[in-house]
């Protein structure tokens, strides 16, 4: 689930526009998805994306994202199911769940191959075959490419950000760097010069050394180090050069470090509004360690759409009673 980042302001006069905008909200052009847009008077809360679910597990998948919508507020939400015929019975099962938990529906749509039906309408003779549309030329796919937002194809794309770089080095080079900087206060005071410095460079649309980033890697390992790099997090803000950074040592860190700086990728892109990116990071980390409790959570509070403001004041002290290992 994502909420709205801090991005430039659209307006949706129609289903089309709206349908050029999904890609963008989420990162990546959805296929065999259901997407729930959750508003609140005509503003935006949160969008919402899931594989289209088996038929057995449709009304508890709906039932869920209801029951999500409510909490939060939105007194309105679009439903938008991408894929053949099938799609509608999600579409139509998350309708029912909506309506039963008080949250009113907009529209219910269904996208296939660059068509889409208005299911709302159907009874007031929405033409079978669909209506057509192009989003590579609309106005709001201009805009926010012009803008800088960034629609992959498919999740696949999104992933494969986080792939790994041909000749990563071994990690007992790393691991003997690590010793080398001496006890905790030093290694926890090296982390976070490093991590200021880092910053400054993205900072200059540049980026750090190679040797520089996988020593930050290295020093995630060890909880007290990541604790820190938490705490740099600011609060209130997008943190979009700490997601960059992150994103570049999960590429360039030798597996067994990936679940640290990978988890912190995703508390980094959740906090800037990009929760698809927030989720695939969070399954890089958990594809090496299954059991890496920080990564378990932050899945948790992404799945629940929990806004990223609500852990601003999160106490570090805290969060170590459940933090991996």
């Amino acid at each position: 689930m994502t909420h709205p980042p801090t991005r430039p302001d659209f307006t949706v006069r129609g289903p089309i526009d709206l349908l050029a905008l999904v890609p963008f909200m989420l990162g990546f052009h959805p296929t065999d998805s259901i997407v729930v847009v959750a508003l609140d008077d005509g503003h935006l809360i949160f969008q919402a994306r899931g594989d289209l679910p088996e038929p057995h597990l449709v009304d508890l998948f709906a039932g869920d994202m209801a029951a999500t919508a409510a909490r939060h507020g939105a007194n309105s939400v679009i439903i938008i199911g991408y894929g053949d015929p099938s799609a509608v019975a999600a579409v139509l099962a998350m309708s029912n769940a909506m309506h039963a938990a008080g949250v009113a529906v907009e529209h219910m749509l269904r996208v296939h191959r660059g068509r889409y039906w208005e299911l709302l309408c159907e009874e007031t003779g929405f033409p079978p075959e669909g209506i057509p549309y192009d989003l590579d030329t609309h106005e709001v796919t201009t805009r926010a490419v012009y803008s800088g937002l960034v629609a992959l194809p498919d999740r696949e794309a999104l992933s494969a950000r986080l792939a790994p770089l041909p000749d990563r080095p071994d990690a007992s080079v790393l691991d003997e760097q690590v010793t080398a900087l001496g006890g905790i206060r030093n290694r926890i005071g090296a982390a976070r010069r490093l991590l200021r410095k880092a910053l400054k460079v993205y900072g200059r649309g540049d980026r750090p050394t190679d040797d520089e980033l996988l020593l930050i890697a290295a020093l995630m390992a060890d909880l007290r180090c990541r604790d820190e790099a938490y705490r740099m997090l600011v609060p209130g803000e997008p943190n979009r050069h700490h997601a960059a950074l992150w994103l570049d040592a999960v590429r360039r860190a030798p597996e067994m470090y990936v679940p640290g700086v990978a988890t912190m990728l995703a508390i980094a892109a959740w906090r800037s509004g990009d929760g698809a990116l927030a989720s695939v990071a969070v399954e890089r980390a958990l594809a090496v360690d299954p059991d890496y409790r920080l990564a378990l959570l932050v899945g948790d509070v992404l799945q629940a759409a929990v806004p990223p403001w609500a852990l601003d004041d999160l106490n570090v002290a805290s969060a170590r009673r459940v933090r991996s290992r």
